[in-house]
């Protein structure tokens, strides 16, 4: 299993919460997500408040116009 080791925990869930941002992810789901792969992925986990503080951050940057379509399908209103 995928195992987030100390030094890179930031990086690494700040890299994939700016991905989720970039498919459309809202902040409340950007962190929702952070906080299960933290939970389940990083040794040791990092606090929830820094997780909270990484999903806000990635929030700040405009969600991509429509994911990639490999990963997510696109239903319009």
């Amino acid at each position: 299993p995928l195992v987030i080791l100390e030094g890179e925990r930031n990086d690494r869930l700040h890299r994939l919460g700016g991905a989720m941002r970039r498919w459309g992810f809202s902040e409340a789901c950007l962190v929702a997500c952070l906080e299960a792969v933290n939970r389940f992925h990083c040794s040791p986990a990092l606090t929830a408040d820094e997780v909270a503080d990484i999903g806000r951050s990635a929030a700040r940057y405009e969600p991509g116009a429509y994911p990639p379509r490999r990963f997510l399908r696109v239903l319009k209103p």
